[in-house]
């Protein structure tokens, strides 16, 4: 089955702003962002809300061919200073390395 993702924030930034994904039939919305984990190198990221055609699913919703995936930040996660994509654990690490050097 075929998919369109559309993705912002650091996923973005890594990813582009929107991919299309072939997914084996029966799969579900964690089963996307593991695939797009695996496209950027990372682990899965935490912290993203996802919807499908408008609505926000948990990580076990299937999907249907054709479906339209959003995955964004959730604000909770930048409030707490939360990563929500595979840059986050690197960016985190280059803030503390910058702030100890002053």
């Amino acid at each position: 089955m075929r998919v369109s993702v559309r993705l912002n924030g650091q996923m973005a930034a890594v990813l582009g702003p929107r991919r299309e994904l072939e997914l084996a039939e029966g799969a579900r919305v964690g089963d996307v962002l593991v695939a797009l984990a695996g496209l950027a190198g990372g682990a899965a990221a935490p912290g993203l809300a996802v919807a499908v055609d408008g609505a926000v699913v948990d990580l076990a919703h299937p999907l249907a061919d054709g479906d339209r995936v959003v995955a964004e930040c959730r604000r909770r996660a930048l409030v707490a200073g939360g990563g929500c994509g595979p840059l986050s654990a690197r960016t985190a690490r280059t803030r503390r390395r910058s702030r100890s050097a002053q």
